[in-house]
C-alpha cells in the first residue's frame, strides 16, 4: 500500500471515534467510595447500577445514612451517583441505544474485517463531529472493483445505520 493509502486511512482515523466507549461508562460507584462507606457499616455498594430502580435503591441508602457521614464524602456520593444516573439515562435514550447498537456492530465489523481482508486498510467508526448515532468506513483499496467488493461485504454485514463510505483507489491516484 502506498504511502498516500496510510495517509488516507491515517486521515480518517484521526477524526473518528475508535475505541471501546463502554469504557466510558460508569455503572457502579467508585472503589474508594465503597471502601469508605463500608468502614462506616454502610452497603455493601459494590455493585452494577444498571437502571434507573438500581440508582434510586443506592440514593436511598446514602439518604438514610447521611448523618454517618461527614460533607465531603456525602458530596462525593451524590457526585458519583449523578455520574452514573447521567450514564444510565443516556444509554437509555433513543441515541443511547441507536450509539451502543452502532458500537457493538463496530466490534464485530472491525474483526471480520481483519479477517476477510487482512491486505486492505480498512477504518471503521463514528465520526467525532457529526451527529454520535453515524458510522463511517473508510476502504483503501487497489481497484474499483476491489473497492466495490469490500464495500458490498461490509454492507451484508447489516450496519445498524447508512454508512458513510469513503474510499482510496490506489489505481485511480495520479
Amino acid at each position: 500500500m502506498g504511502m498516500d493509502g496510510m495517509m488516507f486511512a491515517e486521515q480518517l482515523r484521526s477524526g473518528l471515534v475508535l475505541w471501546d466507549v463502554e469504557q466510558m461508562f460508569h455503572f457502579r460507584l467508585s472503589d474508594g467510595l465503597v471502601e469508605a462507606l463500608a468502614a462506616l457499616g454502610i452497603g455493601p455498594l459494590d455493585r452494577e447500577l444498571k437502571t434507573k430502580k438500581d440508582c434510586d435503591e443506592v440514593a436511598r441508602v446514602i439518604e438514610v445514612n447521611r448523618g454517618r457521614m461527614d460533607a465531603a464524602l456525602y458530596a462525593d456520593c451524590v457526585a458519583e451517583l449523578r455520574e452514573v444516573r447521567d450514564d444510565v439515562r443516556w444509554l437509555a435514550s433513543p441515541v443511547g441505544k441507536r450509539v451502543m447498537a452502532i458500537e457493538r456492530w463496530l466490534v464485530e465489523a472491525r474483526k471480520r474485517a481483519e479477517e476477510c481482508f487482512p491486505q486492505n486498510e480498512i477504518v471503521m467508526g463514528r465520526d467525532l463531529m457529526a451527529e454520535p448515532d453515524n458510522l463511517t468506513v473508510g476502504i483503501v483499496a487497489a481497484t474499483r472493483a476491489e473497492y466495490d467488493a469490500i464495500r458490498n461485504a461490509i454492507e451484508n454485514w447489516k450496519p445498524p445505520v447508512t454508512a458513510d463510505y469513503k474510499g482510496f483507489i490506489i489505481a485511480e491516484q495520479p
